[in-house]
């Protein structure tokens, strides 16, 4: 595999990585689902403002932010 593939692996692994994320953070609801499809196609950009907008939801507890309010 050359570099251009090793970079289109990672990429994807993250975008995966991500999505599923997104889709458990919000336990698999129809809302979920369709925010994982977002940062699916959505990449960088979708993350970096769904975490702000998590953030100040959150007034600044990361664990609400990454574990969602049921489970922190």
């Amino acid at each position: 595999m050359t570099w251009p593939g090793q970079f289109n692996f990672d990429f994807l692994g993250f975008l995966i990585l991500s999505a599923t994320w997104t889709a458990w953070r919000n336990q698999f609801s129809a809302a979920g689902l369709g925010l994982a499809l977002v940062a699916l196609f959505g990449g960088i950009p979708f993350l970096t403002t769904y975490l702000l907008y998590l953030s100040y939801q959150a007034k600044g507890d990361i664990r609400v932010m990454l574990l969602g309010e049921g489970r922190s």
